[in-house]
């Protein structure tokens, strides 16, 4: 998977965001995308998963050297984000299966092996509504991760986890990213691999 950002930049009115953002990432590989509050982390996750547009400049993305359409990218990408949330009239096996309709899993796995890898096998049919946020949030995760797709895109990985969710994530990252382009939006260390590669949108300011 290959993501180019030509001459990429967002406002809000007159108020640039960020511009002037060339850049391209190719799989495999960890982006970190930094910045202070209110620098538009989220704002370029949406992006990049072409849910919005930028005001200035274009975005491309390639799968398997073939150029894909904007309306497509869902096709390639899953999504973790405090924004977007779960349907919590559902159980969590409901989940699985709905998510299944849309993806396939990574390495084939079954039902009852995302239920192991999320520690949540006696919760399978609770409903989400009864999950605390850090329950949630695990659930978010492994959606995304565990998703047969060549890009994952993670706004703030580890908000509402505990000691242990943040170990369980770093587990889930490091054993199901390879050869695909991870990008992370976050200003906390533990929610990147070492050797992520670093943009900082405070240099992306006029």
């Amino acid at each position: 998977m290959k993501v180019t950002l030509n001459n990429v930049g967002k406002r809000f009115n007159y108020h640039w965001i960020f511009n002037d953002i060339n850049i391209a990432w190719q799989s495999p590989a960890h982006i970190a995308i930094k910045g202070t509050n209110g620098s538009g982390k989220s704002t370029l996750m949406s992006i990049l998963a072409g849910l919005s547009a930028p005001n200035q400049g274009f975005i491309e993305w390639h799968f398997q050297e073939k150029k894909i359409e904007q309306e497509n990218i869902f096709k390639f990408i899953s999504w973790c984000s405090p924004a977007v949330e779960l349907p919590e009239e559902f159980t969590l096996l409901e989940i699985i299966r709905f998510q299944h309709t849309f993806k396939n899993w990574v390495n084939d796995l079954s039902e009852n092996e995302i239920l192991r890898l999320l520690n949540l096998e006696k919760e399978a049919h609770q409903f989400l509504k009864n999950f605390s946020t850090g329950m949630k949030q695990r659930v978010k995760l492994a959606l995304a991760l565990l998703a047969d797709v060549p890009m994952v895109l993670l706004d703030e990985p580890t908000s509402n986890l505990d000691e242990f969710g943040i170990a369980w994530y770093k587990n889930l990252l490091e054993k199901f990213s390879n050869n695909r382009l991870i990008i992370i939006a976050s200003n906390q260390t533990e929610d990147f691999v070492k050797t992520a590669t670093e943009l900082n949108l405070q240099d992306f300011k006029k």
